[in-house]
């Protein structure tokens, strides 16, 4: 499509559009939103509230955990356990009181050793409390959180967490990823499979690209099939997805004895001249491959 240039030049008065002009059309769709009753209902609406008052079909509980924080946000940290404890006990997942390690600053190499020293295999969660979202410090906390020592954990800015009237809604949130990571089940889903597809490409290899593919395999979408497939061609990329889909299929059904009923494709990283590909090249690919699976599977 890309060789196209009549097609190129046509869609390009649709997607690069001046920033009055741009402008205009945000505002028609902000103002047309306002309009409709439903609409303000929708954007003002809290959905962490409804989080907060149901209960998990499978909540997991936040038992033997660390939380690691340098001394400026001790108050802030102490506030989040709170809130936590509050928000997650309704859905059924009981939060004890962490471990608090309070640092003297918030260099990296202060997580760093705290977290050598006290993370081990026995561990639930490693929380920290960031000052700020600096990519060398995240990179290297989660190198070490992923490699070294190998434990669920998740980071938290400390203006995050210091927003007015936003510490609950936080703690909600936090509570539904760490009872997902924790394997805890939320919301049932039933014969449906869900597929994400993703890809990666290193800034120092422009030879190659890697693929994510992860495929849900029971009925609440809490248990997965993970791959990951080196690209360097189209045809790598339609024989690695074809491996993946057929595969993920298969560990479906032998988990529930049916293949989904319903399987919903989410494809990251796809920008609008490549929808084309994605719905002329890539979806026939998995729908071959169910058709092959189970006669007069479709």
């Amino acid at each position: 499509m890309k060789q196209d240039f009549s097609l190129m030049k046509e869609m390009s008065i649709y997607t690069h559009v001046g920033p009055n002009e741009r402008f205009q059309q945000l505002n028609e769709f902000l103002n047309d939103i306002q309009k409709r009753e439903e609409g303000r209902k929708e954007l003002k609406a809290d959905r962490s509230r409804d989080g907060r008052s149901l209960a998990y079909l499978s909540a997991k509980n936040l038992d033997k955990w660390i939380l690691i924080y340098s001394q400026r946000d001790s108050q802030i940290a102490h506030s989040f356990v709170d809130s936590l404890y509050k928000v997650c006990t309704p859905f059924g997942m009981r939060v004890d009181f962490p471990e608090m390690i309070e640092l003297p600053d918030d260099r990296s190499e202060a997580f760093i050793r705290a977290i050598e020293n006290k993370a081990n295999p026995q561990l639930d969660l490693v929380c920290c409390i960031l000052t700020n979202n600096r990519k060398d410090r995240c990179d290297a906390i989660k190198n070490v959180l992923y490699v070294d020592c190998p434990v669920p954990s998740q980071m938290l800015l400390s203006k995050t967490l210091q927003k007015p009237g936003q510490l609950m809604s936080v703690a909600t949130k936090f509570g539904i990823e760490i009872n997902a990571k924790l394997v805890g089940e939320i919301w049932a889903s039933k014969t449906l499979m869900r597929i994400g597809i993703d890809t990666y490409r290193d800034s120092q290899s422009r030879s190659s690209q890697m693929v994510g593919f992860v495929a849900s395999i029971n009925p609440t979408c809490t248990r997965y099939y993970p791959r990951v497939i080196e690209q360097r061609s189209t045809k790598d990329f339609i024989s690695g997805l074809k491996s993946c889909m057929q595969n993920a299929l298969q560990k479906y059904h032998h988990v529930n004895g049916v293949l989904p009923a319903k399987i919903i494709v989410y494809r990251d990283g796809v920008n609008d001249l490549q929808l084309l590909d994605v719905t002329e090249n890539k979806l026939p690919v998995l729908n071959e491959i169910c058709m092959k699976t189970q006669e007069g599977y479709e």
